[in-house]
């Protein structure tokens, strides 16, 4: 008997005609591992010289053999191949990134994010990461993202969403979303195809700077989308979106202490070297201005980077035109859409005013201005009608008087009302009505109130639109003297609506071509 190994659980041997035949199945169960899986082919009435020279049957059965074990080979290289690139991946990308091995105190964010995550529980949980702009969610995210994302079936990291949510079209995301996660081109999504593709694998998704429900609806409407053990992580500034679509829990980005600061400030100035003697005295400043803000910190080593201690000095006295120049996004910004059961607490209010235009000096004069205004049920109505009252003169002030000018260095030049004109007695209107209006009881409002400090400083916009109106007709007046067409009188009325703005659209020039036209 002739016999070789292979690679199987079922026995079998080969018949005079060169066919293999299946031994019947035996109980395995108490023998070795080695035992189970080798087995013998038994070659039976075979003609010993065919085994010897190798010919007949015995030929075609060792060359199908042959052939088998040659394709059995190439599976399994293309396996251990596969193998190798996976566990090579997986070390890779347990490694720091460029991006985030120098970020101070990553680690220990990274070790509560992970302990926030949850990473053996079965669940799908999602964790919000929230901060102010500047903080390093971002970076914070990309950071935890490259560390866990090899554990998963899919990843993807979806970058700064809110910003290009109004350059993209809606499903432009879902295709990213899916292309990344199941690493296929060219794909057709709906919601429903969302649902079916991922609700049985296990993803992890980061969709970094959502600043709007609808990125929300779009991408995560309900945690029952992704399989077992997913874990969806987003970034965020706003606070409304904290709790919305199934957030399990919140991670706070809180500002660098004075001596992580300190050490990423170092870092980007002096570039590890120690600092130069004459600028130490000037690092507590800097690091004050920062406010602990990693990219602050970042912008102004990186700008202080071999400088001298007069160009220090300099630049302090200079951030916010720094700022601009490195692209600094000083804003702060939110966008909040009430719900239905809210809406009845929006503020309304009406206002009509009537103004008269000095064409000479670009003087308005403010006749009459006439409030309706919704108070809810007034807690007080004389205290809700002066401060319906001051707002809309605090108003007056902003639509035509106080003009906030500035240098070249970004600096305010008015130092006192000499200069910096804010409403007086002779602003107030010569008439001032007001009526408040009751809206009645509402459940949801404290004891069915209504703010009246702030809101109706906008109504005052009715001066600047009266005020427009006027200019209007004095340059149509203008265009009749000189016999031109009416339509023509098209301009522009600036915030705030100054005198020598006025002026300038219908002042003294209009006069001068209007004393003309009665000489001639």
């Amino acid at each position: 008997m002739e016999c070789f190994s292979e690679i199987n659980t079922n026995p079998s041997f080969v018949d005079e005609e060169g066919r293999q035949r299946i031994l019947p199945q035996h109980d395995f169960t108490s023998a070795s591992a080695a035992d189970i899986h080798k087995k013998s082919q038994i070659f039976y009435n075979v003609d010993p010289s065919h085994v010897r020279n190798q010919t007949g049957n015995f030929r075609k059965a060792m060359a199908q053999h042959e052939k088998n074990k040659k394709e059995k080979v190439q599976k399994l290289e293309a396996q251990l191949i596969k193998e190798i690139i996976l566990d090579v991946s997986k070390d890779l990308n347990c490694v720091s990134s460029k991006d985030t091995q120098f970020l101070v105190g990553v680690d220990s964010c990274i070790r509560e994010l992970e302990l926030l995550l949850c990473l053996e529980s079965i669940d799908v949980r999602m964790v919000e990461i929230w901060g102010m702009g500047g903080i390093g969610k971002t970076t914070l995210a990309k950071a935890i993202y490259e560390r866990i994302s090899h554990k998963s079936e899919g990843s993807c990291f979806l970058a700064d969403v809110g910003l290009d949510l109004a350059r993209k079209y809606e499903d432009y995301w879902k295709q990213q979303l899916l292309s990344r996660v199941l690493k296929v081109n060219n794909i057709e999504v709906t919601t429903i195809s969302l649902k079916t593709k991922l609700h049985s694998k296990k993803v992890l998704i980061v969709i970094d700077n959502v600043n709007n429900r609808s990125i929300l609806k779009t991408l995560m409407d309900d945690s029952s989308w992704f399989g077992t053990q997913s874990r969806i992580i987003r970034t965020t500034r706003d606070k409304q979106f904290l709790t919305m679509y199934g957030v399990n829990v919140v991670y706070k980005v809180h500002k660098l202490q004075d001596d992580k600061a300190i050490e990423v400030f170092n870092r980007y100035a002096f570039r590890n070297d120690p600092p130069p003697m004459d600028v130490m005295n000037l690092i507590p400043h800097v690091i004050a201005h920062a406010q602990g803000l990693p990219l602050a910190l970042e912008v102004l080593g990186s700008s202080l980077c071999k400088k001298s201690k007069d160009e220090w000095m300099c630049a302090l006295d200079k951030l916010m035109s720094l700022a601009t120049r490195q692209a600094v996004n000083l804003s702060a910004s939110s966008y909040y859409v009430p719900d239905s059961s809210s809406m009845q607490y929006l503020n309304y209010g009406a206002a009509v005013s009537e103004v008269e235009v000095n064409l000479l000096t670009g003087q308005t004069t403010i006749l009459q201005s006439d409030i309706i205004y919704d108070c809810g049920q007034s807690l007080n109505p004389a205290v809700d009608l002066g401060q319906i009252e001051g707002a809309f003169v605090q108003g007056i002030g902003f639509f035509m008087l106080e003009e906030y000018l500035s240098n070249s260095d970004g600096l305010v030049i008015p130092e006192g009302t000499w200069t910096y004109k804010i409403p007086t007695v002779d602003t107030i209107q010569r008439q001032f009505n007001v009526e408040i209006m009751n809206s009645g009881h509402h459940k949801k409002r404290l004891l069915s109130s209504k703010a009246s400090g702030e809101p109706p400083l906008l109504l005052a916009v009715s001066v600047h639109c009266a005020t427009r109106a006027a200019i209007r007709e004095a340059r149509k007046q203008l265009l009749r003297w000189k016999g031109l067409n009416e339509s023509d009188s098209t301009f522009q009325l600036e915030v705030p609506a100054t005198m020598p703005v006025v002026k300038k659209l219908c002042g003294l020039e209009n006069v001068e071509i209007y004393l003309q036209s009665l000489l001639s």
